[in-house]
C-alpha cells in the first residue's frame, strides 16, 4: 500500500530539484535539436540498428516528454500548495522546499514549541496530500 504522507513529503522535498531538471532537460533538448539533421524518414528496415540521426531524434522526443511530465508534476504540486492556507503553505515551504532548521521555522512563524510545529506540519502535509492525491487515502 502506498504511504501517501511519505509520497507528499518526497514530492515537496524534490520540488526545487524538479525545477532545475526542467531547465537541464530544456537545454539538452535544444542541444539535441542542433545535432539532428532532420526528422528521420519512416524506416522500412526490420530489426535494423538505428542510425545516429534516428537515435538523436528519439532522444529529442523522449526529452520533450520528460519535460512535459516534470512540468505537469510541478504544476500539480504548486496548485495544491496554492490552495492551502498561508500557514500550511509557509510550514511546507520552510520545512521541505527551503530546508530551514526547525529552530528557524519556530522563530519565523512565532511558534512556541517544537511539538506544536510537528503537529502543524503533520496537518499541513495531510491537507496537501488530500489536495494532491485526492480521497480514499
Amino acid at each position: 500500500m502506498i504511504d501517501f504522507f511519505k509520497e507528499s513529503e518526497k514530492l515537496l522535498t524534490e520540488l526545487p530539484m524538479m525545477r532545475r531538471a526542467v531547465d537541464n532537460l530544456t537545454a539538452r533538448k535544444i542541444e539535441l535539436a542542433k545535432m539532428a539533421k532532420e526528422k528521420p524518414a519512416e524506416s522500412k528496415r526490420k530489426n535494423a540498428a538505428l542510425d545516429t540521426n534516428e537515435k538523436i531524434y528519439l532522444e529529442h522526443c523522449m526529452t520533450g516528454r520528460q519535460i512535459g511530465f516534470t512540468k505537469a508534476t510541478i504544476a500539480g504540486i504548486e496548485s495544491a500548495l496554492e490552495q492551502l492556507g498561508s500557514e500550511d503553505r509557509a510550514i511546507l515551504k520552510y520545512w521541505y522546499v527551503d530546508h530551514k532548521s526547525k529552530e528557524q521555522i519556530l522563530e519565523d512563524m512565532h511558534i512556541e514549541s517544537l511539538s506544536t510545529l510537528y503537529a502543524l506540519r503533520n496537518k499541513a502535509v495531510k491537507r496537501f496530500t488530500m489536495l494532491y492525491f485526492g480521497a480514499n487515502l
